[in-house]
């Protein structure tokens, strides 16, 4: 991950952070990171913020500049980084 001012620090699987969501659409919500670049936080893992039921609409739940903790999922080999919701069991 880059930011203008150069290289930033590449989440790992497992650290958390406070994120800023800014953007949702039809399937989650894009979260920007401290360190710099961003994740994905997937309507499936939304939902377990309520209890596991279907959320019909993400605007319904999360907006944008809402702040979240979150945890690193995973990152895929194109850097992309998928996260959930910190503190909730994963299941």
């Amino acid at each position: 991950m880059t930011s203008p001012d150069g290289p930033s620090h590449i989440p790992q699987a497992g650290e958390r952070f406070l994120g800023t969501v800014i953007k949702t659409v039809a399937f989650g919500a894009f979260v920007a990171l401290p360190a710099g670049g961003q994740g994905l936080l997937h309507v499936s893992q939304i939902s377990k913020l309520y209890g596991g039921r279907p959320i019909k609409s993400i605007d319904e739940v999360i907006r944008v500049g809402d702040q979240l903790e979150v945890e690193v999922l995973e990152v895929d080999d194109r850097g992309k980084v998928a996260l959930t919701p910190a503190g909730i069991p994963r299941q």
